[in-house]
Order: structure tokens, then sequence, then C-alpha cells
């Protein structure tokens, strides 16, 4: 049976082979060597050429494995996939590097895989001390599909293709279990091929699209069990390019697809087209580029320079933690990169960097309130942090550079200096629901450190915790489930903020819990933290602190602090905001960088929503 590609709720369109549910492609495997019940046969399976022998029995038409079999544990490990589980526990949870958790509960045959629920070959059961689970079931849930080849059970990785569409615009993101390296074969008019080796699909051959620049995706796949090849065709819009991005590991492949500008990739064949045209560049605009970027201290603040030529438009944003950046638009960065500690009284951070095929950002993190003035000139942009303390200071601003050049501000809101409404007794509508919110995602990246962004490991932690209160019982929904602005691309922060409390407000939440990852000017603060505003807050805000600190996680106690973060002002429910630990601390990093670590907070997250709120009422599992 072929794989299914699946679209995601909402207005993002995702088609996503991982997430499809395959119950009838395991009748194929029948003839598989696994004849023994409760795993008594030793049988040979292939990860990437390495051979691990497995004890796996015949079950129905699945084959079934214990959970604390050596052979199995070896394969999980090689595939970076933790499990949960403990002796008297109903649900097996398996969490793979992306993070995507697989869900089973004793005495059930549904699972939960990422975002969907399937049906597996049998139900897993206990017996004398040992879990037996569908291995084949999960097998295809982490993206591989058996396959007998020789006598042996060669595990094919399969590429999973997911596609967000906004407008004219959309991300393509390509995964698989193993390495996957896209390699340009062809690009005529308006399709470009790219082709992976190693890797096999069940995804139907082709799939209309038209959406985000893209109308049709089709699949092609050659080789042979052992060395697979997959091709992928991209068929666009008309005006539409594609360019390749940088991917944040080597299992993953990612195209970003614009409707209109933007260079198409060349193809990477060494014989060109027939009759090539050359490609259509913005003639009647002038190329625009930052080409050097100059900051310095002085008596008034801290001065930074943005040399621009060309006409280009510019927007900055002030963000509640005293971050405040500037993008500036149909632009390239020809001058150096930069990510900088800066010891100024009213800066401690400069960076300068292409967020986008055509926008340069600069971004400043302050010491506190500062007023910063936007200075527009014919030849670019000149910043000035000042040293002294504002508080009546506009959160976004916009203007232009060049021939016109201008600079307005958004005014003042007294609506940003937090008033929460009047105390009341609040009663959940959905008194079964938590709002989780990964703090950052899309155009704000958060903190950065050693290839690791706050933006991506809030999300990892917050979708390890959704499986974790799930299968408690919980109706979970994410204020983003992707690398998104929950409101809109470069939006101001009251946008942005209120958008997430929106969430959690238009639901009738029971709790709103918001992750995040704390960093610092130097690397000596280091620890956990747990914030609370309204008086209703405090005792969730002591629930999960004391599981936090409890739980052996290596980092310090930094206690429970009442502070006013929009989210937990402005939410009606009990909320709080945790701080995990800190990507400028080394020890704290090293922690962040630990799968089992950040299934371990989450866990202690869950348990003290748990000492705060008990279980549900009982009832199946959801998920929003």
């Amino acid at each position: 049976m072929a794989g299914v590609w699946t679209r995601c709720p909402g207005d993002i369109l995702s088609l996503i082979s991982r997430f499809a549910v395959r119950i009838g492609s395991a009748l194929a495997l029948a003839g598989l060597c696994w004849c023994a019940a409760d795993a008594q046969n030793v049988s040979q399976v292939v990860l990437e050429g390495q051979r691990i022998a497995i004890h796996a029995g015949a079950q129905g038409n699945d084959a079934v494995v214990g959970l604390h079999d050596v052979g199995f544990k070896t394969l999980l490990s090689r595939l970076g996939i933790s499990t949960t589980w403990g002796a008297g526990e109903r649900y097996i949870l398996f969490t793979t590097p992306e993070p995507k958790i697989i869900s089973f509960a004793l005495g059930d045959v549904r699972y939960d895989a990422g975002e969907v629920s399937g049906q597996a070959g049998f139900a897993p059961y206990e017996r004398g001390g040992e879990v037996y689970l569908p291995f084949y079931t999960l097998l295809r849930a982490v993206g591989f599909e058996p396959k007998i080849d020789g006598g042996e059970t060669i595990l094919q990785s399969q590429v999973e293709v997911d596609i967000q569409s906004r407008g004219q615009a959309a991300r393509v993101l390509m995964h698989a279990g193993v390495p996957l390296a896209g390699r340009l074969i062809a690009s005529s008019g308006n399709r470009i091929v790219y082709q992976f080796d190693g890797v096999g699909s069940t995804l139907e051959r082709t799939r209309r699209v038209h959406a985000g620049g893209i109308d049709e995706i089709r699949i092609e796949q050659s080789g042979s069990v052992r060395a697979p090849v997959t091709r992928v065709t991209f068929v666009l819009s008309d005006g539409a390019n594609a360019s390749e991005m940088p991917s944040e590991n080597n299992h993953d492949f990612q195209l970003a697809i614009n409707g209109g500008r933007g260079r198409q990739v060349a193809a990477a064949t060494a014989a060109p087209a027939p009759s090539p045209s050359p490609v259509e560049t913005a003639s009647p605009k002038s190329v625009v580029a930052v080409t050097a970027v100059d900051a310095a201290q002085s008596q008034d603040g801290f001065s930074v320079r943005i040399a621009v030529s060309g006409n280009a438009s510019f927007e900055w944003h002030r963000l509640l933690d005293n971050r405040w950046y500037v993008d500036i638009h149909g632009a390239t960065l020809q001058a150096p990169p930069r990510d900088e500690t800066q010891t100024a009284p009213s800066v401690t951070s400069l960076r300068v960097h292409q967020v986008s095929g055509d926008s340069v950002r600069v971004a400043l993190t302050l010491t506190g309130p500062k007023l910063v003035d936007v200075n527009p000139g014919a030849d670019g942009l000149t910043l000035l942090a000042h040293n002294e303390d504002d508080d009546m200071l506009a959160r976004s601003g916009s203007g232009s550079i060049g021939g016109n050049a201008v600079a307005t501000a958004a005014p003042t809101s007294e609506g940003w200096k937090f008033k929460p409404a009047p105390a009341k007794t609040y009663v959940p509508t959905n008194p079964r629901l938590i709002v989780l919110d990964p703090g950052h995602g899309g155009s704000d990246a958060g903190a950065q450190r050693g290839g690791l962004s706050e933006k991506t490991l809030t999300l990892d932690i917050s979708q390890r915790l959704r499986a974790l209160l799930i299968v408690r019982g919980w109706q979970v929904q994410l204020t983003r489930t992707t690398d998104i602005d929950v409101y809109a691309p470069n939006d101001s922060a009251k946008e942005e903020l209120q958008a997430r409390v929106d969430v959690a407000n238009n639901t009738g939440a029971r709790l709103f819990v918001s992750v995040h990852v704390n960093s610092f000017v130097n690397d000596a603060p280091n620890g956990t933290t747990t914030y609370y505003y309204k008086t209703e807050d405090r005792q969730l805000a002591q629930a999960v602190h004391d599981r936090l600190t409890s739980a052996n996680l290596g980092t310090k106690d930094d206690g429970i602090i009442k502070n006013n973060f929009y989210v937990v002002v402005h939410t009606a429910m009990p909320a709080i905001l945790i701080e995990t630990a800190f990507l400028s601390n080394p020890n704290d990093f090293a922690l962040l960088q630990s799968s089992a670590w950040l299934q371990r907070i989450a866990k202690a997250i869950a348990d003290g929503i748990g000492e705060y709120a008990g279980a549900p009422v009982a009832a199946g599992s959801g998920q929003r």
C-alpha cells in the first residue's frame, strides 16, 4: 500500500509520509523468517550496511520484539531514539532526534505517531516483566520500511516531504532517518529535479499542490532494495524560483520557494539546457547591499553605522526581553556576518546576519529599556542606543534609506504597560486542555550559541512535554508546531505575544506553560527559573519548580520569580514561564545538547503539572 500525503490542520499545507498510517503494507512481509511467539527467534536486520541480531517472532501481520532485547536496544541507539517506560506504567514512549514521539499503550492497538493516530498489528503486552511491541509498526512510525533481500531484512529509510506555504512562498522540508543529501540533477523552465541516494519512498507518485509557488510534486523511486534512489521533481508556478536553505542537521534538506523574487537554482549538469535564455533579474530595481556595519561607544551611547548602497525599506522592532532589531528589506549582506558580545552600558551583544533571501538583520541585546534612535540617510542607517532608561518607548517603526530617507515609529501603547484585569475566579471552558507555548520561532530565533537556537530547543521540549501530557489523558495545544511566527513574520512583539495569549484565552484552556531558554552577556549565570505574575499562578509555579529542582537535572535552582512577562500577565488561566537553562553557560549548554536531558526536563514539567492539577477526568486521551 502506497504512502499517503497528509494535510495538516489550518492554513499550512503539509505533505508528510512519516505521519501516514500504512496498515496494509505489512502483508507483503508475512514471509519473513520470524515465526516464534514472544520474540524467540533470532533474525538479522541491516541498517546502513550494518547487521544487528534481534530476537523477534511473528504476531499476525506484524513482528513482536521485546523492549529490553539487546539487539533492539542497539538499533534504537543507532537511530538516536530514546525510550521512556517504567515498571507498572501503561505507556511506552519512543522519542526520535527530531523530536517525533511515538506512544504505545499496553493492551491497546491504537498508537500515536507525532500528529496522528494509527492502529498497530496487535496490542503491546507485558509478560514476565518484559514488554512486547509491534516491531514493524514502530519501524514505519520512525520512517523505515522493512524489506526482504537475500534472506535479510533491510531497513530502508523513507524520504518524507513536508510543505509549509504562506501566500506565494513556501518552505519544503525533506527528512529521512539517515543522512540526506539532495543533488540537483536538472533545472529547466519551471521544473527542478533533485536526487536522493540511499532512501526510498512510499509516497504517491504525483501530488498537485497549487500553493506557495508550487504547482505539483512528482516522486520516482529506482535503484535496489539495498541502494534505493528517489527523485523528486518540483513543478513551480510561473515566475516562482527555488533556492536551497541550510538545515540544522544532516537528516534534513530544505528548499525555499519564492513566488516572484530570488534566484532560481542552477542545474548541476555540465551540459546547458538547449537555447538557454538568461535568468531575469529585478532590472527595474538597483542592487541593494549592506556593505559595512561599524559599531562604537560614545558619551551618548552605543552607535551602529550601517552602510547601504541603493534604496531600501526597513522595519524595526523592540521585543519584551530588551532585544531590538532592524530588518533592511530587499538587501544582500556583503559585509561579514557578526555575532559579538559587547560591554557597553546600553548593549550586551550585536548580531548581523542575512535572515532570508532578501533581508539583512542587525540585532542588539539591550541592558534595559533603552531608547534607540533610528536615523536613515542617503547612504545607510545610523542607530544610537542611549545609556539611560526610558519608560515611553515605541515598540516598532519603519522607514526608507536612500534618496527619500524617512523614518516613522508606531506610537507607544499604554496597553503595553501591563495592567492585568481585575482578579476574578477563572472557570476554564475546556478543563482538559493545556496550552504549551514554545518561545520564539520564525523570524525570531531567540538566544543562539554554537549551532543551537532557542526557538528550536523550546519547540523540541514542548513537543516532548505534549506527548507526556497526552498519554496522561490531557488535551494539548501548542501555540506553534513548526518554526513560524505565531502572528506573522517580523511582527511587533505585542502582536506576536498577544497571538500566543489568544490561543489559550480563546480555547478556554485549563493551564498555560511557556517554555524558554535563557542567555546572558557572559557565561557565569546558569540554572533553571520559573516565572509567574498573577496570584493564581503561584501555586502552579511552585509545583512545577519543585519537580524541576528535584529531578537532578544538573542545573542550579534559580528560584521562582514574579515578573510581568506579557504572556503570564494577559492569560486568563494560571500561567507560568520556564527558563529551562542558559545557552550562554558551558555546563547548561552541554545539557541542552542532550536529547535525554531534554526528555528529562519535559518529564519534570509534566510531573509538576500533574502535582498541581491532578489527573483529568478519566477518558480516552486526546490532542488538539
